[in-house]
């Protein structure tokens, strides 16, 4: 430490003042190569990301460019995956990392440095949500003596999968209040990639509540482990009305929902590093003239098709959504 009167500096901080003057030297600029035409997403710092799938190389250059000639203790260029968590962001967890090193030497100019990074596997899909996030990008460091000068460009991760094993199972279930509401609850598939259509039905076997109305939402359920404990968070993605009103006996409502009208669906993540999991579940509620509310919800499987590429469509979904279901119910 570096005592000045009563100030007292510690080395992380000197670090930082050291890595403000210095990293002055240098400009950096990393290009990315194919990424005309290609989607792109909204980074956790709120940049656009290209879209590369599965295991596509990521090649690019970096250009560093100094107006005054300047020693560095080397040069490094990597990619990188990582989950970074909210309560823990200064210490990501990195599941992937290929570095290209370069030794001890000086920067004078412009330097150009060609990258490759082929066959990397990116076995986690990029993804950001409340608590957690899943990163892919390209590092580029001048390693100096005290901070070092980074530099980064973010790429988005899609993952095609085969339909699971169990995608062919339905669902079919009994619920009720004795004596007051008793309903069966059916549902085509429990496993559906991101662009399929939710088909199910209600079934009222015996209905003497005064029913008001009756909705289904599509609720994605983010939990983050934190040491010892979890950290939950609920969104509802999708919501619409099913019925208006009180049935009768032996009425049965249909369930259609389209998934691809919702862009920020992504994949059900069982567990990321053992960190993150995120699950997403069918909610279906009724409310009565009383204002008193019954849930019944269970857990469905999100997974991505080839077929879920072409997502510049998402307006006809939405629209037919818009059409078929009516007005939105706020449960």
């Amino acid at each position: 430490r570096r005592v000045h009167g009563d100030l007292t500096l510690p080395r992380a901080l000197m670090a930082k003042v050291f890595s403000f003057i210095k990293g002055k030297k240098v400009d950096i600029e990393v290009t990315i190569e194919g990424t005309e035409g290609r989607r792109t997403f909204k980074t956790p710092s709120g940049d656009d990301a290209p879209l590369f799938i599965g295991d596509e190389a990521i090649v690019g250059s970096i250009v560093a460019t100094t107006k005054k000639p300047f020693e560095h203790l080397g040069l490094r260029i990597s990619f990188i995956g990582q989950l970074e968590l909210r309560e823990s962001k200064n210490d990501p967890i990195i599941f992937v990392q290929e570095n290209v090193e370069m030794p001890a030497g000086a920067l004078d100019g412009q330097h150009r440095y060609p990258f490759n990074f082929a066959g990397v596997e990116k076995k986690h899909e990029s993804y950001t949500g409340a608590n957690a996030s899943i990163r892919y990008f390209v590092r580029f460091t001048v390693l100096q003596k005290y901070g070092d000068v980074t530099k980064e460009s973010d790429i988005w991760v899609h993952n095609y999968n085969t339909p699971p094993q169990e995608e062919a199972k339905g669902l079919k279930m009994e619920v009720g209040i004795a004596e007051c509401l008793h309903i069966e609850i059916e549902y085509i598939r429990t496993v559906h990639h991101l662009r399929d259509v939710i088909i199910g039905k209600v079934f009222f076997l015996l209905s003497r509540i005064k029913v008001k109305h009756m909705a289904l939402s599509l609720v994605r359920r983010e939990t983050v482990a934190v040491g010892a404990d979890h950290v939950s968070e609920r969104k509802i993605i999708a919501k619409y009305q099913l019925m208006d009103g009180e049935p009768v006996r032996g009425e049965c409502i249909p369930i259609r929902m389209f998934l691809g009208a919702y862009g920020e669906l992504a994949p059900t993540i069982a567990k990321c590093e053992g960190k993150l999991s995120v699950r997403y579940y069918l909610s279906l509620g009724i409310i009565d003239t009383d204002d008193r509310r019954y849930f019944k919800q269970h857990e469905i499987t999100l997974w991505r098709s080839p077929q879920d590429s072409n997502m510049r469509e998402l307006g006809a979904f939405k629209d037919a959504l818009d059409l078929t279901a009516g007005s939105a119910g706020g449960l």
